[in-house]
């Protein structure tokens, strides 16, 4: 009977995955500088009320990321993350994607959470070329978790995002 196997012997696997990327290490983010995202952000959370109850809270929402700068020396990219509210975008929060190993169209990058909330999401962006420029891309979490607070309320919840790449003239107005 084959065994199981744990999640440390899983995390084990990332990391030396993440170290035999190393050799292609993402050598030019110049490409993603400027780029937007249209993500599903799919929420599953717990939050408590004033009295101490605790309910489930599970949601899915639109939202933006642009990479407005690309630090190449430390791998980093540097976004504004928006919400999607009746028909244009309202700021969030700056976040950094910290780029973990792969090549310059597909790595590995993680953050840590936003303004108002303690944790980190970790996940993958891929992009696809034709005879040079960037044509299409896509981003995608393995998950994440955060505590903070939600609507007022302590909270804690595991975020998804799933989406891909799209054009500014696409983009809604900033709010």
């Amino acid at each position: 009977m084959k065994k199981a196997t744990t999640w440390s012997e899983i995390l084990m696997i990332l990391v030396l995955t993440a170290f035999s990327f190393s050799a292609s290490y993402a050598d030019d983010l110049s490409i993603w500088n400027g780029k937007w995202f249209k993500l599903t952000e799919k929420i599953s959370a717990l939050e408590a009320n004033e009295s101490g109850s605790i309910s489930p809270l599970n949601y899915s929402q639109t939202i933006y990321i642009h990479i407005y700068e690309v630090d190449e020396t430390n791998k980093v990219l540097r976004c504004e993350n928006y919400d999607f509210r009746d028909g244009g975008l309202e700021f969030y929060s700056d976040i950094d994607l910290q780029v973990l190993a792969g090549s310059s169209f597909d790595f590995l990058w993680w953050a840590q959470g936003g303004p108002e909330m303690k944790g980190a999401i970790a996940g993958r962006i891929q992009g696809k070329t034709k005879n040079g420029p960037l044509t299409s891309a896509t981003l995608k979490t393995v998950g994440g978790s955060v505590a903070g607070t939600m609507d007022g309320a302590p909270a804690v919840a595991g975020i998804n995002w799933n989406g891909s790449i799209v054009p500014e003239s696409k983009v809604p107005p900033v709010k």
